[in-house]
Formats: structure tokens, C-alpha cells, sequence
């Protein structure tokens, strides 16, 4: 595979990237088996496009929340395809791994709750045992409603065939809880906040998600 082509159609990843996700995809299937429904590449990736600080966001849909041993077998894999610092352009990103569980009517059980989440900001945390737990984030509602419009799938069915569409007045409420927080991170992050600001007013008052530049703009 030749440097910006991809495995998913996304012309943004070089063949190391592409291989990552396959590596990715590849871990949770043996660590999830029959559990997992589907694998989704979200994020820049799969809508505006990388940019050197991004990081490849991959969403994962299983039937069941994980196993302690499954969360050590995943954390073990993601700790090693996952790259601690940012490299060059073409190589391998930085990975943000995220397991959702939906039941067995397709609905999603909590679109509160993350059953697993990775990420390079939490690698110490992981470097001293602590394993990726279930926790509920507001957070969690816009990643899911973003994603259901944008992801593209590398396991399993469409996201919007998985899960159903969440509700504007629930999106609404998720955006007023979140902007708080966000604020409370400006010093210092200006220019992240501020374009995040832009895309979820853009999203309160159209109810559609587009990029944060595209918001701004």
C-alpha cells in the first residue's frame, strides 16, 4: 500500500497508519470474539482530515461490558501500537480506543457511559496498573452523535445501523453540561477551545456536527 492511500477510503493515512488500524482492529477481535459488533474509525480521520497533532480515534461496539482480563489484554495491545509521542507525518498516531456496549434491541444501553476508553494522556495512569474502567461523561453523548453521522466502519455494520439516533434536546443538554469544563481548560489551550466553542454552537443551533474550523469560519 503506497503513502496516502488507506484501507477505509480515507486518502489521509499513509500505509503505516492504515496497518495500525488493521493491528487495532485485528486486537480487539481476538480479545472481544463473538462479543464485538463492530470496529469505526472517527474523528479527523473521518471527516476534516489528520493534522499533525491528531490522534486516530477508533470506536468499538460490543454486546456486553468487558472482562478485567479482556481490559488487560486490550490494554496491553493498545500500549503497544499506540506510540507515546508524536512521530513523523507518515508514521503511526497517537490512539484514542473507545468500547461502547449496546444490548441486544441495537439501542445503545447508556450513551453516558464509556465501558473502555485509551488514551496517550492516561498512559501513566496505565503504567502503574490501573485499568480502563466503565465511567459516564456528557461527553460521551456528542462522540456518539457525532460519530453516528461520520464514522466509517472497518467491523461490522454501518454505526447508525448500531446505534439509534440520540435525541436533539439530549444533545442540547449534553452541550450546556460540557461547556463548563471546557471553559475551565482556556489558559493555555485558547485556540482548542475557542474552535470547540465555535463547533458546538454550531451544532446547538443546527443540530448537524461539522469541523471545528468549519464552525469557526
Amino acid at each position: 500500500m503506497t503513502s496516502g492511500a488507506s484501507t477505509y477510503g480515507i486518502q489521509v493515512l499513509s500505509s503505516a497508519q492504515s496497518e495500525q488500524l488493521l493491528n487495532v482492529v485485528d486486537l480487539l477481535r481476538q480479545t472481544l470474539g463473538a462479543d464485538l459488533k463492530g470496529v469505526y474509525l472517527h474523528g479527523s480521520a473521518a471527516s476534516s482530515g489528520l493534522r499533525p497533532e491528531s490522534d486516530l480515534d477508533v470506536l468499538a461496539v460490543t454486546r456486553r461490558s468487558l472482562k478485567d482480563d479482556q481490559r488487560r489484554v486490550l490494554l496491553d495491545g493498545l500500549l503497544h501500537l499506540s506510540p507515546a509521542l508524536p512521530g513523523v507525518p507518515e508514521g503511526p498516531r497517537r490512539l484514542e480506543v473507545i468500547v461502547v456496549v449496546a444490548g441486544p434491541n441495537v439501542a445503545v444501553s447508556n450513551p453516558r457511559q464509556t465501558d473502555f476508553l485509551y488514551g496517550e494522556w492516561l498512559r501513566k495512569d496505565f503504567s502503574r496498573g490501573i485499568l480502563p474502567m466503565p465511567h459516564n461523561s456528557a461527553d460521551m453523548i456528542l462522540l456518539l452523535a457525532q460519530a453516528r453521522e461520520t464514522a466509517l466502519p472497518m467491523h461490522g455494520d454501518s454505526l447508525s445501523v448500531q446505534l439509534p439516533a440520540i435525541p436533539p434536546e439530549t444533545i442540547r443538554a449534553a452541550l450546556l453540561e460540557t461547556a463548563p469544563q471546557l471553559m475551565s481548560g482556556l489558559v493555555g489551550d485558547e485556540r482548542n477551545v475557542l474552535l470547540t466553542l465555535a463547533r458546538m454552537w454550531w451544532t446547538a443551533a443546527t443540530g448537524t456536527f461539522v469541523s471545528k474550523d468549519l464552525a469557526a469560519a
